[in-house]
């Protein structure tokens, strides 16, 4: 009795030991693959159920050989974010995610089997590691363009977007036109290039694309100031014209007349007798008191 109660005993333990070896070795796996993707496995059809988004934006996921561009669809679609695959991704997937955001998801996901994706704008693209290789090549090998400016100088240009460009990349710009030319007794003519001002660039693409994108921004119209004026044309009058009047009076004898007083009274009503004479000048006769401004000047002389 007491021999099968230490078989039985013995049985058990080695039975949970087991059990318990089969479950750690379950959990070590699970912890090192929390995604596992098969491509040789026939691809599950995945439900709205699958990849769930809370109201803070964490998402759950639940896969089981699923395939992964119906997966990336429903992230799409339960995140309201522009996910896009290559036509090279391919494969299902297993695994399970809790409280997760996207991008953390996307690490998760896309990674471990040689896949990445690449923010642009709103959209996320997803490449095969290949296909990122060959995306980064090109976009290293230099490229050539011509900018025509049109209202900032090409000299100043040059100078604000060349810190954005590498240093293998190069900038040219064209000289600015002649204003004239000096002849000489051997040469009575010139020539002058006159163009738009112009930049040439040639560096990596991404360089080159943020060079035009600074350019585009200060290329601009430069805010104009409307100014009205109304001439008005004034006349030259006795009114309004100042300096001096010179206004001479001559062969007139002061006898004539019978006071200081009534001379100056005889200029201003021109009652000149004899042989005197009014000279007239631009501002009127002798007579003429009235104008304003100015200073006036009467010369008399005795004959």
């Amino acid at each position: 009795m007491s021999l099968n109660r230490t078989y039985s005993t013995v049985v058990l333990l080695s039975a949970w030991l087991g059990l318990a070896g089969m479950q750690t070795s379950l959990a070590q796996n699970t912890a090192k693959n929390l995604f596992e993707m098969s491509p040789q496995t026939e691809a599950q059809p995945a439900s709205v159920d699958t990849v769930s988004v809370d109201q803070a934006g964490l998402i759950d996921l639940d896969l089981r050989d699923q395939d992964i561009r119906q997966v990336l669809n429903l992230l799409s679609l339960q995140s309201q974010r522009n996910i896009i695959a290559s036509p090279d991704v391919s494969g299902t997937i297993s695994g399970r995610v809790y409280g997760a955001d996207l991008y953390e998801v996307l690490d998760g996901l896309l990674k471990p089997y040689k896949l990445d994706y690449r923010e642009s704008g709103n959209f996320i693209h997803i490449f095969t590691m290949d296909e990122l290789k060959a995306t980064n090549e090109a976009n290293l090998k230099p490229v050539t363009r011509v900018i025509r400016l049109n209202y900032i100088a090409a000299e100043n240009a040059q100078e604000i977007i060349k810190p954005v460009l590498s240093a293998a990349g190069s900038i040219s710009y064209n000289k600015l036109a002649d204003t004239g030319f000096e002849a000489q007794e051997s040469d009575g003519g010139a020539n002058g290039f006159a163009h738009y001002e112009t930049l040439v660039i040639r560096d990596a693409k991404p360089n080159v694309e943020e060079a035009i994108a600074i350019l585009t921004e200060l290329d601009k119209r430069p805010e104009q100031v409307l100014i009205e004026s109304t001439i008005l044309r004034a006349n030259l009058t006795e009114n309004n014209q100042f300096g001096v009047d010179i206004t001479a009076v001559a062969d007139m004898t002061l006898a004539e007349a019978t006071t200081p007083i009534s001379v100056i009274n005889d200029l201003v009503s021109q009652n000149i007798t004899g042989s005197a004479t009014a000279v007239q000048t631009s501002f009127g006769n002798s007579g003429n008191i009235a104008t304003t401004g100015g200073t006036q000047v009467g010369i008399i002389r005795d004959g």
